[in-house]
C-alpha cells in the first residue's frame, strides 16, 4: 500500500487540492504530450514530450508544425487535455517506420524516445548486466533460478540475495515453533489441513 501510494503522490496532491477525479489514459501520459508508446512496423517505442521546446521539435519531426500555433496545445496542461490528438499523430509518423528508423530520427531531432523491450530483451538489456540488477541462485528442482535483487544500493551495490525463495510451507512449522507452538500441535494443525509444510520442514519447542 505505502508503495503504491508513493507512486501516486503527485496524482493524490493533485485530488486533495483540486478534487479533479482524473481516470486512466492508458499508456498516454496525463500532464505533457505526446507521450505515449507507439506502434512502429516491427515493434514498439515510447516517446516523452515535456515542454514547449520539445513539443515544437515533436510537431516539426512528425509532420504537424500546425501544432505549435494550435491554443489546445499552448501548454504541457493543455497538451496533456488533448494528448488522444497528439497520440494519433504521432502514431501515424510511427506506422511507417522501423523501430531503428524512428529512433534515430528522434535522436537526430533531439527528443526523448525508446525502445519498448520485450521480457526477455530486457533481460538481456546491457545495463542490467552492468548494474548487476539479476542473482542466478540454487532452488530445488532448478539448478540456477534468475532472480531480480532488490533496488537498494549499499556502499554503491546492489546488496546480494542471501537465500532463495522458500517452497510453499518450507517455514510454516519453524515460524509456528518460535511462536510457541509444539510438534505435536503443529502436526494436528497439518494433519486438520489448517496449514502445509514440507517434509524438510523442522520444529523448534
Amino acid at each position: 500500500m505505502m508503495s503504491g501510494y508513493a507512486a501516486m503522490s503527485w496524482l493524490l496532491v493533485e485530488q486533495a487540492a483540486t478534487g479533479r477525479n482524473r481516470t486512466r489514459s492508458g499508456n498516454r501520459a496525463q500532464s505533457s504530450g505526446p507521450s505515449d508508446i507507439f506502434r512502429t512496423r516491427d515493434g514498439w517505442i515510447v516517446v516523452q514530450v515535456v515542454g514547449d521546446s520539445l513539443f515544437a521539435k515533436v510537431a516539426r519531426l512528425v509532420g504537424h508544425p500546425e501544432w505549435i500555433d494550435d491554443p489546445r496545445f499552448r501548454t504541457d496542461n493543455d497538451r496533456a487535455e488533448h494528448g488522444a490528438v497528439l497520440s494519433e499523430g504521432v502514431a501515424g509518423w510511427c506506422a511507417g517506420l522501423s523501430t531503428d528508423e524512428a529512433l534515430q530520427r528522434l535522436r537526430e531531432a533531439r527528443v526523448p524516445g525508446a525502445h519498448v523491450n520485450s521480457l526477455q530483451e530486457a533481460l538481456e538489456e546491457p545495463q542490467v548486466a552492468a548494474l548487476k540488477l539479476t542473482q542466478a541462485i540454487r532452488h530445488p528442482g532448478r539448478e540456477n533460478l534468475l532472480l531480480m535483487k532488490a533496488p537498494i544500493m549499499v556502499d554503491g551495490a546492489l546488496a546480494p540475495l542471501r537465500s532463495r525463495p522458500p517452497l510453499a510451507g518450507e517455514h510454516t512449522a519453524a515460524i509456528l515453533g518460535e511462536l510457541g507452538y509444539s510438534t505435536a500441535e503443529v502436526a494436528a494443525l497439518a494433519d486438520a489441513g489448517v496449514i502445509g509444510t514440507t517434509p524438510s520442514a523442522a520444529v523448534h519447542g
